[in-house]
């Protein structure tokens, strides 16, 4: 049976849990807490060193607790920290990556800057993925759970996807299509404002369901195209024809952010590029600032993606190598060095660590390394980058646990960090991205 226990919130983890002891010393992870706070939980699920427990009331709450702005607040698993200041947030972001780097065994005197806000706490996603359920409704997941919260609106998405959220409700097209589909991503284009519809279907379109997706197109306000992203079978437009790429998405980047002239990205539609395009400029300035690219310099990209950081760095006149094992985001890159008549950045489609491999059996030297992985890091390539005998590292993360374990290995290495600047992405999240600077001393 439950019991319901009264918690001092000690601190909040990654991935956004509040931490408490019970009077026994064993640990409870409670969402929806603030740290200092008083609560009353409920216990729930036991784990071997801790325990989970829901939050049933607030007895003491914290200076920084405010209302949340959103109804799904609690129940969508999608932000879990609204209900904090955002001073507040930055404050709680910036504790839970030193925690990391200290657990790590990282230098509890190494520099970590403030967490750089983002200019928008709301309304800073230009693409959302909403989940489709059995009764053919759209929404998130709910919190530690596979079940969809129907929702007609997001907070963070972008004002041009909350009106197209707004009218996409209903009618036989859209329900048409839904039957089919396991999920269902907007994207706005940051430089048309143009937004992209990408069904994620179970099977390729068929004549019937271009049709559906034509008349959906023309029913809805705005500029808005459909999409098929057909499983194993790749992108398909309305009327049902192949797409060899799907360049659809972009932005330029202004000369203020790339310290040369202005520079176009543009990415396939369904493919990685960051949400949040104010803070992604501004981390693109921050790399320039550490790299300081200039002719004659050897740069490596790991997990380069479209050339986010390879193009900009580039455009410097450095001679850039960008590694990416997805096949969308290298075309992508390939194609955005031709628009911006970079020859001096090259795009290689391979497992990263195959990739360094090569390179390494080469003897490949370079003087700046930028490595940017997925959630989970690069432990299988960390410890082999000083072979390449660079002068700075630049490590880039959205996991401040992954980061700090990668960091930790780079020092190993021979690397000593010299300062951690945290970005909020990823604002009224837990979610937290930061980069790091590493130089041999």
């Amino acid at each position: 049976m439950a019991t319901d226990f009264t918690l001092l919130i000690e601190k909040l983890v990654p991935g956004g849990a509040g931490l408490g002891r019970r009077q026994d010393g064993l640990v409870v992870l409670s969402h929806r807490v603030l740290p200092g706070e008083t609560v009353r939980v409920r216990g729930g699920r036991r784990h071997r060193d801790y325990q989970e427990a829901d939050l049933l009331e607030v007895l003491d709450p914290s200076p920084e607790r405010q209302a949340a702005a959103c109804p799904f607040f609690g129940t969508c698993g999608g932000c879990d920290l609204q209900h904090a200041t955002a001073a507040g947030q930055l404050r709680i972001k910036r504790q839970m990556l030193a925690e990391s780097l200290l657990r790590a065994g990282l230098d509890p005197g190494l520099e970590i800057r403030e967490v750089l806000a983002s200019p928008k706490p709301f309304g800073y996603r230009q693409r959302v993925r909403l989940q489709v359920d059995g009764d053919r409704r759209l929404g998130f997941h709910r919190q530690r759970s596979r079940a969809v919260v129907a929702i007609d609106h997001c907070p963070l998405a972008a004002p041009e996807l909350n009106e197209l959220l707004k009218t996409l409700a209903g009618g036989a097209p859209l329900n048409s299509l839904l039957a089919c589909t396991d999920s269902l991503e907007l994207s706005l284009c940051p430089e048309t404002r143009r937004v992209a519809l990408l069904f994620g279907f179970t099977r390729k379109p068929r004549p019937a369901d271009c049709r559906a997706a034509r008349q959906l197109t023309a029913d809805l306000p705005g500029q808005v195209i459909c999409l098929f992203n057909a499983a194993g079978q790749g992108l398909f437009d309305a009327d049902g024809s192949r797409l060899d790429h799907g360049d659809l998405q972009f932005c330029t980047l202004p000369a203020e952010i790339t310290g040369r002239g202005p520079l176009t990205l543009a990415w396939e539609v369904g493919g990685f590029s960051q949400v949040n395009v104010e803070q992604n400029m501004a981390l693109i300035r921050l790399v320039l600032g550490w790299a300081a690219p200039k002719t004659g310099q050897q740069i490596l990209d790991l997990y380069c993606g479209m050339g986010n950081f390879s193009l900009p760095l580039a455009l410097h006149g450095a001679e850039v190598l960008g590694i990416e094992g997805q096949g969308s985001a290298v075309r992508s890159g390939r194609r955005n060095a031709e628009r911006n008549g970079l020859a001096n950045c090259r795009f290689e489609k391979a497992a990263v660590e195959k990739g360094v491999d090569r390179l390494l059996a080469a003897g490949a030297r370079f003087d700046t390394i930028l490595l940017d992985p997925p959630r989970a890091g690069a432990p299988d390539i960390v410890g082999r980058l000083h072979a390449f005998e660079a002068r700075r590292v630049i490590a880039i993360s959205c996991d401040p646990a992954t980061l700090a374990r990668d960091l930790a290995t780079l020092q190993a290495g021979g690397y000593q960090v010299r300062t951690v600047q945290p970005v909020d992405m990823f604002p009224q999240t837990h979610h937290l991205e930061s980069c790091a600077l590493l130089e041999r001393p």
